[in-house]
Formats: C-alpha cells, structure tokens, sequence
C-alpha cells in the first residue's frame, strides 16, 4: 500500500542520501577519523552528568538509548513537577522503548524534582538536553537558568523555527555569559503508550549540530560524542550549514504533513493519496519556496567561524540541491513515506487537548513571508484552521482554497 498512495512517488528516484560531512569544529588533537564521509568524534568523553528536560517521547528516546550505550554518562531526568514521582514509580522506574515491535528498558536514571529544596536541585548544570515543546521551551529552560552558564552546553531538539532566537533574548542575551547551543533535528517517528513508554514505529536519523556564536568546550564535544555513540539515535554530526539545511528541510515537512494531518485527520501516509492534499500540499509549498530561499540569501551571520566552519552566509549555495518547489516536495513525500504508519505529532497533541507547534512551523514561515512582502494567504488560512480545531473533507479543498 505504501507504494500506492503517493501519487508523486516518482519524484523519490531523484532524491540523494545525505552524505557525512566534516565536523571541523572538533579539536585536530581529538580527532580519531576524517574523510569525506564523516568524523567520529573523540572516545574520550569527560565525565560530565547529562540533564534532560521534557521526558515526552523525544525525551525518552534520548534518555534510553543514552542510558543503555556502553560507559554512559550518569544520567538526571528533570520532573516539572511532584506528581511525576508517582508516576515514575507506577512505571517502575525505568523508560520503555519499543523499536519495530520489541520492547527495551532502562532503569538506573537519576531523578530531580525543579525547584525542590534539594542541594542537588541548585547545583550547576553542564550538559543539558531540551525535549520540551516548543511552545513550553523557553518556560522550561527558565526554570534551570540560574543552573547554566558559559561552561554549560544545551541541545535544543524542538520542531520548528524561533525558540533559540527566544531563549537568547529572554535568558542569554550576553555572548559572555551564554552557554553553546547545540540542536539535534531529529527524524524519527514515536508515539506514546503511557507517561514513560514510547513506540518507534518509523526509525529515522538524527542530525546534531551547533550554532555559530556560542562558545565551543571540551564539554559541548563530549555530549555531542555521546548522543553520536548511541545507535538508537543514528546521530550524525554536522557543521552548522550543512545542520541548519537540515532543520529547514523538516521545517519544509512538518509545515505540510503536520497542518493536513490534522485537518484531514489521518495518518502521514495516508495524506497524498487523493488530487486534492496532493493540490492543498502543492499551494503551501509555492509560498515556503520562495520564504526559505530569501531566508538564506538574507542571512547575516557570516561566511565563517573562527574555527573555518562556514557560517548560514554560506546557506544559498548549500541550499541549492533544497530550494524549489520540486525538491521540498520530494523531502514532504519521502517524510510521509518513512513515517506512513505515524500520526504527526501536531495530531496527538491536537487529540490530547494540547497546543499545538503550529505557531514554530507554518507561524514562523508566515512571519518571515510578510517581513519580505510575500503572499503566505495559504499558510495563514491553515494556521487558523488548526487552531480552531476544523476538519476538512476532500471536496472542500477547491472552494476554501
């Protein structure tokens, strides 16, 4: 059926597996491989505990297939509050991941309560990965702020665009005192079964980067080499333009499986089997296209670091085998396609009485549209739709569109 139901699955012949790029950011000394197909960084990992705050399924999957890797980093699991003691011990306090049908445990984690009166509780934090939402990052972070510094690391793996941009302004906007920002964009599809119990059903790739201006230490390398290490996450480490096209071509996804998914209300490879999402998919992407490429073509950052990486400056020529219309919708079919049998996350949360991302997704491609004078009507219908909870049915595609 899989084969079946995407009418533009042709378009897949032409689409190329990334390949491993350097990740120069590394120091020469600790460099174990270099080649045009990737790095792996250093074995030498700094016994640096690892916090992880937001323990939904992209946080569980992080703290299991961290926990269960040879030599592990002691591991602390951040509860926002009290009453996740209880459930952590109905859960036998362990975290469950079942990939492809079988089931995996894990126990041996640390557990801290934010802002209890425990010692622990004000201690710093060095390494810290944020699996929150996006709508609850900069809310989740605030509450351990205090804990970070410069000598602190953070991997933010939230969907969408703009919670960087807000955690700097609101907690770190000195570069002095600013921890490194890392990001992992992570591609694989789960679902949960209870408060600590997730399935993947559609294993997928993960692309760890880090973010021009923030300071880099032993310590950002040693997390980085951890999450590489864990083969449940399939990480790959990347420069930052090669990471940041990465996050933008799962911007392109989410911004068209997401919405439709839950308009349509249907799984992700069931969407593009009629004319009528095809049709619907095909008017989004027209106004994204020509937002990301004025996107990367206005970029300010820079054409270097200090350590020779090319900065976002250098995205219009990276871009190049992304940008167009027929590209993202190649990279929206071949996401559908990998997670066919998944709800998108913007469904379960819209299923659960959550918010939704919608506002980091579409929200954030729609603002950029209108700062450069861009028709994003499509997009912006969509938002108000999700956000108001309506469904469509196929026949009314034509005349609300």
């Amino acid at each position: 059926m899989k084969g079946a139901i995407f009418r533009g699955s042709y378009l897949m012949k032409h689409m190329h597996k990334p390949t491993r790029a350097y990740f120069s950011t590394l120091p020469a000394k600790s460099q174990t491989q270099q080649s045009e197909e990737g790095v792996t960084p250093t074995d030498t990992v700094i016994s640096n505990r690892i916090h992880i705050l937001g323990l939904g399924n992209i946080g569980r999957l992080f703290a299991h297939g961290l926990a269960i890797i040879p030599k592990p980093l002691p591991i602390t699991l951040l509860f926002h509050r009290e009453s996740l003691l209880e459930e952590w011990k109905q859960a036998g306090e362990c975290i469950t991941i079942t990939d492809r049908g079988t089931p995996s445990t894990s126990k041996n984690y640390d557990i801290e309560v934010i802002n209890s009166q425990d010692a622990e509780s004000k201690s710093p934090i060095k390494n810290l990965i944020v699996a929150t939402k996006a709508t609850k990052t900069l809310q989740a972070i605030s509450a351990v702020a205090d804990r970070l510094s410069r000598d602190s690391t953070i991997m933010f793996t939230q969907n969408g665009m703009g919670t960087i941009e807000e955690v700097t302004e609101s907690l770190f906007p000195y570069p002095g005192t600013r921890p490194t920002y890392t990001t992992a964009t992570v591609n694989h599809g789960l679902f949960s079964t209870g408060p600590f119990s997730s399935v993947l059903p559609a294993k997928g790739k993960m692309a760890l980067s880090y973010q021009l201006g923030t300071p880099w230490t032993q310590i950002s390398e040693s997390m980085l080499a951890q999450v590489r290490q864990a083969r449940l996450l399939d990480a790959t480490i990347y420069p930052p333009d090669r990471g940041f096209t990465r996050r933008i071509a799962k911007l392109t996804a989410n911004a068209i499986i997401n919405p439709l998914s839950v308009l349509f209300h249907k799984k992700n490879g069931e969407l593009f089997g009629s004319d009528e999402i095809c049709v619907l998919m095909y008017l989004l992407i027209a106004e994204i296209d020509p937002v990301l490429s004025t996107y990367c073509e206005r970029s300010t950052e820079g054409n270097a670091d200090d350590k020779g990486n090319r900065g976002y400056g250098y995205l219009r020529s990276t871009w190049n085998g992304h940008v167009g219309t027929r590209f993202m919708t190649e990279d929206v079919l071949m996401a559908a396609r990998r997670t066919a049998e998944n709800y998108s996350s913007m469904l379960q949360d819209v299923q659960a009485g959550r918010e939704t991302e919608i506002d980091y997704i579409n929200g954030w491609l729609v603002k950029k549209g209108l700062e450069y004078g861009l028709d994003m009507s499509v997009n912006q219908k969509v938002i108000e739709m999700v956000k108001s909870n309506k469904t469509l049915e196929l026949e009314d595609v034509e005349p609300m569109f």
